[in-house]
Parts: C-alpha cells; structure tokens; sequence
C-alpha cells in the first residue's frame, strides 16, 4: 500500500553535519510560514536557510506537542534567535470538525484529520522507487524472457498474452518487463557500472510451467523476444532524512533521465557512485561545474611570443583553471552497488552531464 513520505524530525536530528552557527538564512527570509496543502519540508526549509538540508541544526519543537516529527497544514513555522544562531521552531495550527481551532496545551487532545506533508516532492521520483532501473551483466544472464507472444503479432498490446522462459516455480503474480538499456560507464576509466532497465510494460500471470502464460496489463513500448521479466517493487516510498554522506563522495552526473542537455530543479540524474561508496538514500550532495580554461594573461606575453623572430612556441598559450563553483544540490534517493539516483533540489546555475558532486 502506497504510503507518503514522512519527515521524521527526531530521526532528523541525530544527522548533524554542521552546527547551528554555520547554518545562513536565506536574506528573504519570512519570520513565519503558515503551512498549506501540497507544501513539502524542503521547500519550506528553503523559505527561511540558504542551504535548506541543514533544517536539523536549527530544529525546535514545542515539547506540548505530541508527534514533532509530523506536520500538517496549518502549522506555523517560526524563525527566532537563539545566541545570535538561528532556530526554527513549529506551533500547531489547524482546526477539529465544525471549526474549532486545535489549541496547544497539556490538557487539549491534538487532532489530526490530514496526511502530514512529505519531505520532498514525490511527483517527480514516484516511478522511480519501485522499478528496477539498474541492471548488472550478471541480472540480465539471469532473468526469465519473453519468447513469444499471441499470434507472433510484431506489437503486442493490453490484454495480448506472452509466453516467458526460466520464471521459478513460486513468483509474484504480477511482474514487470525490461529491455536494457544505455550503458552507465564511468567518466575516468570506461568501467561499465551498469545498465539502463528500460520500462516495457506490465504482466499478471495466469499459468506457470516451463513456458509461462502472461497477460499484458499496460505497455510502455512494444514487446520484444528477449525483454526481460522482472520482480516489481512494492508500490511504498521509502521515509527519506537528508543528511551529509558519512564519508567524502567525488562523483560525476554521468546521465540524465529523458536525455535533456540542460539540467534543472526536479531532474532525476544518474551518478556514477553508490552502495560501494557508502551514499545512502537521503544523503545530499552538491552539485559542482568544473572552472573554465582560460588564457594566462601574465605570461602568455613572455611564453607565448618568446619565439624565433616572434614566433609562437608549440603547444599554445599557458592556461589557468578557474575554480569550481556550487550550481545546486541533489538529494540521492535510491542506490545500487556502482550508481545511484538523485534529484536535482534547486540550481544556482545551469546543469550539465559531467558535473561534479561532493558532499554538500
């Protein structure tokens, strides 16, 4: 059963990164912030910090209320001054049936009749959390296949059957078909990490045995003699608590989901780190653009011209790298062993494939 993501605050705060007097505010910062339906919690954050992932560091919560880590709209988040550092702290809001206000105190019962707002927007990463989306040589060897289909028709459509070699004895009932796709290979050394699991479309089976019966529920593309057949995810979300990677990450956005050149907030891109280098789902990482090449203006005249008669020397001019600049931040949401899925956050500046990210 499909469930919303929740922001855990008490699980939130044991991911200190940075301390409270290191946290900047964002200079439009609002003293409060009513929340509203269809709000989520970095959002929100992004209104009162400069950098909305450090929301733990400046964390407070009135102890009268009952479930911290939940908030619903018509919550209050306030802003107020602790020492010189900042902290955010929440007033309960919201109203019981026939328009009574939910007031906070020890002896008044809260009262919830809403869902609590997710943690970040899931319209963007939903089809993502329960596919398989990255396959190694060794799960394409290993899978069942489509062999056939009803008719030999070369497009196969809802409510068509196929036929499909090598599912075991016991298996879901439903199960998905995928096509591998692009191969993700590292930027430095060509390394394949991995390949791309392309949706075909989706199956519930109706007779087992060596040569299984399968109808198609819905198609993405058309079914081909060889797609693979594989286990669905269940269709829950996991609860995400952003936090800085436990150790130091160098990585590179080695894709981008829909092939677009230019990458922007809500993008999901591929980058070429995962389990094997201890990223986890919620860790955030920020996003780098390599510094330009640039002509060396203080010796290029000596250097360059130094030449016979004026001539330039071989090789061109000298040439100074200008330094990274931070372009965004991504919020990683699902690993596998050498790749992992994030979600582009905000951008500073434009996005490409190839930029670096390291921890935040």
């Amino acid at each position: 059963m499909h469930r919303k993501t929740l922001f855990s605050m008490a699980m939130f705060l044991s991911f200190t990164a940075v301390s409270a007097a290191d946290v900047a505010l964002n200079p439009q910062h609002p003293q409060s912030y009513t929340v509203v339906r269809g709000d989520n919690l970095w959002d929100i954050a992004g209104r009162f910090l400069a950098q909305a992932w450090q929301w733990p560091e400046v964390w407070r919560v009135n102890p009268q209320i009952q479930n911290p880590n939940r908030i619903y709209p018509g919550d209050v988040i306030t802003l107020t001054d602790l020492g010189g550092h900042p902290l955010l702290g929440l007033q309960r809001g919201g109203q019981e049936p026939g328009g009574r206000l939910v007031k906070l105190s020890p002896a008044v019962r809260e009262s919830r009749h809403e869902d609590p707002i997710a943690s970040v927007s899931l319209e963007a990463i939903q089809q993502f959390l329960t596919q398989p989306l990255v396959l190694t040589q060794g799960d394409i060897a290993a899978a069942p296949s489509i062999v056939g289909n009803q008719d030999n028709h070369l497009v196969v459509g809802s409510g068509k059957r196929v036929y499909v070699q090598g599912l075991p004895a016991q298996t879901s009932s439903t199960l998905g078909v995928f096509r591998a796709g692009q191969v993700y290979r590292d930027p430095a050394t060509g390394a394949a990490l991995g390949y791309e699991a392309l949706p075909v479309a989706n199956l519930v089976i109706t007779q087992l045995g060596e040569l299984a019966t399968g109808t198609v529920v819905s198609a993405n593309r058309e079914i081909l003699q060889g797609d693979l057949v594989l286990p669905q995810g269940e269709d829950e979300v996991p609860e995400f608590f952003p936090s800085a990677p436990a150790a130091p990450v160098e990585a590179q956005i080695i894709s981008v989901i829909d092939g677009i050149s230019q990458i922007g907030s809500h993008n999901v891109v591929v980058i070429n780190r995962g389990l094997s280098a201890g990223l986890q789902p919620g860790n955030v990482l920020a996003i780098f653009q390599t510094g330009a090449l640039v002509d060396d203006p203080q010796r290029q005249p000596r250097s360059y011209f130094g030449g016979t008669a004026g001539r330039p020397l071989v090789g061109g001019p000298p040439r100074l790298q200008l330094p990274d600049s931070r372009a965004g931040e991504l919020l990683v949401f699902r690993t596998f062993e050498d790749v992992s899925f994030g979600l582009v956050m905000n951008t500073q500046r434009p996005v490409h494939v190839l930029d670096y990210v390291r921890n935040p």
